[in-house]
């Protein structure tokens, strides 16, 4: 049976043997928002929620009230065990929007967005990376919790962040994990 290294916060604890190799990947589990898709922009769902045309002035007062919502503690409240549930979901998401007032009565509404494939951009190596690993016999899953896997002790990959809609999120060091290029 080979031995996986211990691994520190800098990394292996002791100096890798040569002998040892890590064991093929047979599984890639991937989370959905912020890995393989991102929601479309606040501004873009807004402005879809809303009635009437939203200007830039008006919309810059509405994402100043969505970043001041933020700190606001009733928000911080409302999302303490936002993962728990449907409802509390719900909840935490509709208690920060309804925070500014403009966005109140189309609280609802921007969460149903949350909920529509319309509103979800796959990056544009989505599509590709997982027509190669399932090419390669690997299994895929999609999963749905920042930093589970890591604190589960499972091999994982923290993707950089700031990707924006319709760009290359960094999957191709999946492959690279996967040894299946």
């Amino acid at each position: 049976m080979t031995r996986i290294p211990a691994c520190g916060p800098e990394g292996p604890i002791r100096a890798m043997t040569t002998s040892w190799a890590p064991p093929a990947v047979r599984a890639v589990l991937f989370d959905f928002s912020g890995t393989l898709f991102q929601i479309g922009t606040y501004a873009d769902r807004i402005r879809a929620a809303m009635a009437q045309p939203v200007d830039d002035a008006a919309m810059d007062v509405m994402l100043s009230g969505l970043e001041a919502g933020l700190s606001d503690p009733d928000v911080i409240e409302a999302q303490r065990g936002r993962d728990v549930s449907s409802s509390a979901h719900r909840h935490a998401f509709t208690a920060w929007y309804a925070s500014v007032p403009e966005l109140a009565p189309v609280a609802d509404v921007l969460y149903g967005q949350l909920q529509a494939p319309e509103y979800w951009v796959p990056y544009a190596d989505t599509g590709s990376t997982l027509v190669r690993l399932t090419r390669s016999g690997v299994a895929l899953g999609v999963v749905s919790e920042d930093g589970g896997a890591a604190a589960a002790g499972l091999r994982s990959y923290v993707l950089p962040g700031r990707a924006t809609p319709g760009s290359c999120r960094g999957l191709d060091a999946v492959l690279r994990l996967a040894h299946r290029v």
